[in-house]
């Protein structure tokens, strides 16, 4: 540990290992509390300083303004004040750094370990509890009084360094534009090679920025995604020079390696995409579900699926302290809009304890109780009470004329779980892997899906790539982003390019390209074949089956009779 001292006003430590610690801003006010500090160290022989939000507890009670507890200090050290009984419940102090950024310039000029000892000594939180050096109930205490909750995190920047910064204080910076060609080669098992080779094409009309894999399943496509995460982790430890090392672990979490023959044989010719998010609704797919906390590796997995029992209030609550924007529109505003149109007749509830005293709340039939998302405005001080009193062991609900609180239905909260937290954690330069995401989505759902994806896409320079076996996917994207994965007659796969144009081309077309194979279109087949075998006119034909046939049945009845008549 580093030894901290305490002073009125700007002061440079004069020794290594030292850090002190003095308010800044004085005059600032936040609800009643001023926790603005700066901390100055000498590393090297170099000064550095970390602007920081740091919330004393003098005999276990929390105080409202570091400029008091600092006089104290002085005075007890000159012995001119009694001390401080020992605390027993908190730490002397606690503190978040002011931004991500911070942490960041943190790690640069200070080597693993001595970042780790720089945040403990400054009593940083989240560093308090990893270390073990506090425990979960203690970590909830504090996050939980209003010092903390108004007086600390009360803005977005040290709400965010509070929730990321600890954890990504040594991660490598990802590419100003994750839109980077590049091809990659894998060999699942003992199966055939894969390639798939992503490209993009400049126009001022598509954001070609995501890409497709497709086919039925048992071919390969959520392994390719799996064995492309491993292959881009390797490709960031690679240049991540000092830094930690990443891992990745699987859902039980044991260790996340290739399996035994797999290999990915060209992982240094890799972009580093030295941030990844990956979302799937299959809770039992072979997808790494973490990283480790501190590693260089920014590696994000979330489950979208309806097994998935977190919630989604605290990831809305978070979109909605956002501050900053996505493209031109801030992202709790995008997200209502987006909301409106998957949902427009029904008002969003999300669900409150019932100690918080507000008059827009109200009860249901239970007696739970629900603040409606349009009533979150206003009075900055109410919006922070509503969602610091958020009730994480129910989910976000609709309000209807009929009913107070209606369930969403499957594919609203796989469509809502994605919405929320796509936009919340959507940042510059991200690859994006989506693995079956048409699960429990009708096929509107399914384009506001896509629409949702490319905005954000666009306006991060980030880019996706989607494992799927829907057309209404594959029709949301020019044909060189997609890809095929076809197995052939020796059980090998084949990754072929689409010759026919797929973006917005009819669902048929593109499932007969894809699925002509598949049992749906031998069943065509056969009924085809029938109408044929019974040897009457097209006319009487149309007559009797126009109603149940379609067109492209029909077309396809009267190729097979002239077919036959030659």
């Amino acid at each position: 540990m580093w030894a901290t001292t305490v002073t009125e006003s700007a002061s440079n430590p004069s020794t290594e290992k030292t850090i002190n610690i003095f308010p800044v801003n004085t005059g600032w006010n936040d609800f009643g509390y001023n926790f603005h500090a700066q901390a100055r160290f000498l590393a090297s022989g170099v000064v550095h300083e970390a602007n920081i939000r740091l919330v004393p507890f003098p005999s276990d009670q929390p105080e409202s303004n570091i400029s008091a507890w600092v006089k104290r200090l002085i005075g007890i050290h000159k012995k001119e004040l009694p001390g401080f009984p020992p605390n027993i419940k908190f730490p002397p102090f606690v503190c978040v750094l002011s931004s991500v950024d911070e942490y960041k310039r943190l790690a640069e000029v200070l080597a693993p370990d001595a970042y780790d000892e720089v945040l403990l000594s400054l009593g940083e939180l989240n560093s308090l509890l990893i270390n073990e050096k506090i425990s979960n109930d203690t970590y909830r205490l504090v996050v939980d009084t209003p010092q903390f909750a108004n007086g600390v995190i009360r803005k977005s920047g040290p709400y965010k360094a509070f929730k990321y910064g600890y954890f990504k204080g040594n991660r490598v910076q990802p590419p100003i534009d994750a839109r980077i060609p590049f091809s990659f080669t894998t060999k699942p098992r003992e199966a055939s090679t894969y390639t798939v080779n992503f490209t993009y094409r400049d126009n001022d009309l598509i954001p070609d920025r995501v890409h497709c894999l497709i086919g039925v399943n048992g071919v390969g496509k959520t392994r390719y995604l799996k064995n492309l995460i491993l292959a881009v982790q390797e490709k960031v430890n690679s240049v991540s020079e000092s830094r930690i090392p990443s891992q990745l672990f699987e859902q039980d979490g044991g260790l996340a390696v290739p399996d035994e023959n797999e290999c990915s044989e060209n992982w240094s010719d890799l972009p580093s995409f030295s941030r990844v998010c990956v979302y799937s609704t299959d809770p039992h797919n072979i997808l790494p579900r973490r990283a480790n906390l501190r590693g260089a590796f920014d590696y994000l997995y979330f489950d979208m699926g309806l097994e998935e029992k977190s919630g989604l209030a605290h990831q809305l609550a978070d979109l909605i302290r956002s501050e900053d924007r996505l493209g031109s529109e801030e992202r709790f505003v995008l997200f209502k809009k987006i909301m409106q149109k998957a949902v427009p007749d029904a008002q969003l509830l999300i669900p409150v304890h019932n100690k918080l005293q507000d008059s827009a709340k109200m009860f249901d039939e239970l007696g739970n109780a629900w603040i409606p998302l349009a009533a979150v405005r206003g009075n900055e001080l109410r919006v922070l009470d509503i969602l610091n009193n958020i009730n994480e062991t129910r989910d976000l609900a609709f309000r209807t004329e009929a009913r107070l609180a209606i369930p969403l239905s499957s594919g609203q909260k796989m469509f809502f779980r994605f919405a929320t937290h796509f936009l919340s954690v959507a940042d510059q330069g991200t690859l994006v892997l989506i693995d079956e995401p048409e699960t429990h989505l009708h096929p509107n759902l399914i384009t506001e899906f896509m629409n949702l994806l490319y905005e954000v896409l666009v306006a991060t320079s980030s880019v996706a790539v989607v494992a799927t076996h829907s057309v209404y996917v594959v029709r949301e994207t020019p044909s060189h982003c997609v890809h095929v994965f076809r197995k052939k007659q020796d059980s090998t796969v084949a990754i072929d390019q689409f010759y026919i144009k797929t973006l917005g081309a009819s669902v048929s077309e593109l499932s007969e390209t894809i699925f002509g194979d598949s049992l749906v279109e031998s069943f065509n087949d056969k009924i085809v074949n029938q109408i044929v075998e019974r040897k009457i006119s097209l006319e009487d034909i149309i007559k009797r089956y126009s109603d149940i046939l379609s067109m492209d049945m029909l077309i396809k009845v009267k190729h097979h009779l002239k077919s036959k008549e030659s």
